[in-house]
């Protein structure tokens, strides 16, 4: 930006540069021609970067392209483009500090020490305790110890610099006679001091730190200003813009977000100022910083540790279940679990993030019980953007969010479901979705324990951050458009709720609230079991009317035949039976194989429905002629509400389902051993079956 310093000052400044360039010129400076002509300083900029501080990430053991090592060997060559430089970090968010809890504090204060920044602390160093940020302090101004390079200044929100009871601070870079001074403030405060800050600096930074700054939030702040030359922006923004306009409407220069970046600022002879685009530095092809590395090792050594350790002990038949889009699971119950433990929301959003092929069964290696660790929770959930809120949501906005992530599923010529990234499940409420059905009328069954859920019932929903970041401008996954919810809107931000006053839970991360969880049942001495669902949810290729059709004992039979892979065992192609035409291999092969019965008089009944209670039987025998059945001495005991209600004909079956969930119960824990069997119903045990 052009014309806002003082031409008294740019012109005393301008001298001494020439002072110092025809030096330079003499001494044989590299940059000679270049200072000749004026000035030139760098800015470079870091912020998301501390979960980062190590060459090889700690959860997974592979390389970290971003980090604090390369940063610290990339900058000493870069920063000799210029006069002079400032190095500033704007501080890191929770989901940007994976693996570390209170231990994160002295590694990333140590790399702040050797890149000799500024920090401003973003909203993960703000939310730390009294103690800890006195730990952060002491050890960044070398009052804690005997650290290696620079003690790094600091410029906490709402805070005074004790020497001038101001709330900026402010640089003087000398070049030879000349002095040129550089104001700092946070965005927030820049327009109630920008006068004062203009009247005594050259170049004004104002700077948004890490947090989850929206576009608007961004736009409303920069437009309040007027001498604002540079705006720094922190990770945490959707998207970053490339310049804002002040409240003439001028456009200010802007860089940042989560990344190390830099922007050169210039003056020219006839003492002009202007700032240039920003840059982001990529770190990668840089080597890691051998000192700064060495300084860390016993850090990295102690984060492996904490990842590693044994948390809690899994134990109980968790499934083995790796198709977390398109199939209820444990792995995504207990994430649904911890987030309501978190909240004490009455519902929960979440849509599967885990590591692929990954699931909850596998860590108990085909034993009783197996332990579970923090890197086992972060390949469960691996949100990059994880910070949890709750919020308010009616029946209509939580169905109209369920209508527009199921439009995600595919179904592909064999009618098997495909898709589904990105696709949030609903938890705490059952439904149903019917992939055959139009657009906007697939989500049918909506229930809250046990009862409909109408359009205006209100729920507390426990929901992602990347989902109230969108708004009006910024809408990736159609979230405003659907619900009308954004952390923008002012009645919005009084309902939504952070965890950070919850005293149970440390961190709003998920994946660490999922640790938290689990460490609290093994504080109480329990075992980490299957959740008993609180709500099911189900998926069908077909429409509601073909999903929700009663099945006939020959519809039964088919389906069953054609999954088993069309068997020949038991096959007698001799057999027939009065009331089916022909001869039917499927009928026969179920017959001999013991699934179903006839009538003892040569008639097999093809056209009587199956009721549910019926269906587990016929499953029960299925898993008995195939030897996956029950052995020897067993029992379990029978949760559902209407248990009494069974034949005691079926109960073994019961028991069996139970084990095995082929029928699903509804919103209200029943069987409905009388109801009639649906094809959606047996479409999902057919899925079941071979897990």
């Amino acid at each position: 930006m052009e014309g806002g310093i003082p031409v008294g000052i740019l012109k005393r400044f301008l001298a001494g540069i020439v002072s110092f360039s025809l030096l330079l010129s003499l001494s044989g400076g590299a940059l000679a021609a270049t200072r000749a002509v004026g000035f030139t300083m760098g800015v470079y900029v870091t912020a998301g970067l501390s979960g980062s501080c190590y060459s090889l990430d700690p959860l997974t053991g592979e390389e970290t392209g971003e980090n604090y090592l390369r940063y610290t060997s990339a900058v000493p060559a870069l920063a000799q483009e210029n006069d002079a430089n400032l190095f500033f970090d704007l501080g890191n968010r929770p989901e940007d500090m994976p693996t570390f809890a209170e231990e994160r504090i002295e590694p990333m204060a140590l790399c702040l020490r050797y890149g000799s920044f500024f920090l401003l602390p973003g909203i993960w160093e703000e939310a730390l305790p009294a103690e800890s940020r006195d730990q952060m302090e002491g050890i960044l101004s070398g009052t804690a110890g005997d650290y290696p390079r620079g003690d790094v200044e600091t410029l906490w929100s709402a805070g005074r610099r004790a020497e001038t009871d101001l709330p900026f601070v402010e640089y003087s870079v000398g070049l030879g006679l000349a002095q040129f001074k550089v104001c700092v403030v946070r965005l927030e405060e820049a327009a109630q001091w920008e006068s004062a800050m203009r009247d005594r600096n050259d170049l004004v930074i104002a700077a948004a730190p890490s947090g989850t700054w929206s576009q608007a939030e961004l736009e409303q702040l920069a437009a309040q200003t007027r001498f604002v030359d540079l705006i720094l922006v922190g990770a945490g923004t959707e998207e970053t813009p490339a310049k804002l306009k002040n409240i003439i409407g001028q456009d200010v220069p802007v860089v940042g977000g989560k990344g190390a970046f830099r922007v050169k600022v210039s003056v020219d002879r006839s003492g002009s100022l202007s700032v240039g685009a920003g840059e982001r530095l990529e770190l990668a092809g840089y080597p890691n910083d051998e000192e700064l590395e060495g300084q860390l090792l016993s850090s990295y050594e102690a984060a492996v540790q904490r990842v590693s350790q044994e948390i809690g002990l899994l134990s109980g038949p968790w499934d083995q279940e790796r198709d977390l889009l398109h199939v209820q699971s444990d792995t995504m119950n207990l994430l649904h679990e911890a987030q309501l433990w978190a909240t004490g929301a009455e519902v929960s959003l979440a849509a599967p993030t885990a590591a692929p092929g990954f699931c909850v069964g596998q860590l108990l290696n085909g034993g009783r019980s197996g332990p579970i660790s923090l890197r086992d929770c972060y390949s469960i959930c691996r949100d990059g953007d994880s910070r949890l809120y709750v919020v308010e949501m009616t029946g209509t906005q939580l169905k109209n969010w369920i209508e527009e992530c199921v439009k995600n599923y595919r179904t592909d010529a064999n009618g098997v479901v495909t898709g589904g990234d990105g696709t949030d499940q609903l938890y705490g409420i059952s439904y149903d979705v019917y992939l055959g059905n139009p657009e906007g009328r697939r989500v049918l069954n909506m229930t809250y324990q046990g009862k409909p859920v109408t359009d205006r019932q209100v729920f507390r929903v426990a929901v992602s951050a990347s989902r109230l970041s969108a708004s009006e401008e910024q809408d990736e996954y159609g979230w405003y458009a659907v619900t009308g919810i954004t952390l923008e809107e002012p009645d919005t931000r009084q309902m939504a709720a952070t965890l950070e006053e919850a005293p149970a839970v440390r961190s709003g991360s998920v994946p660490m609230i999922l640790a938290e969880y689990i460490e609290s049942m093994t504080a109480r001495g329990e075992e980490i079991a299957p959740p008993q669902a609180r709500s099911r949810w189900t998926i069908s290729p077909a429409t509601s009317e073909e999903a929700l059709a009663s099945v006939s004992r020959l519809d039964f039979v088919e389906m069953l035949y054609e999954a088993a892979g069309r068997p020949s065992a038991y096959l007698d192609l001799g057999q027939s039976f009065d009331d089916i035409p022909g001869k039917n291999s499927a009928a026969a092969w179920a017959v001999q194989a013991g699934i179903v019965i006839g009538n003892g008089s040569g008639q097999f009944l093809p056209d009587t429905l199956v009721t549910r209670e019926q269906a587990a039987v016929m499953l029960l025998r299925y898993d008995n002629a195939r030897g996956a059945g029950p052995a020897g001495s067993w029992g379990v005991r029978v949760p559902y509400t209407d248990a009494a209600v069974t034949a005691s004909w079926a109960s073994e079956a019961l028991m069996w389902n139970v084990i095995r969930e082929y029928l699903l119960t509804d919103g209200g824990g029943n069987f409905n051993p009388q109801k009639a069997l649906t094809v959606a119903d047996l479409q999902y045990a057919i899925s079941q079956l071979g897990k």
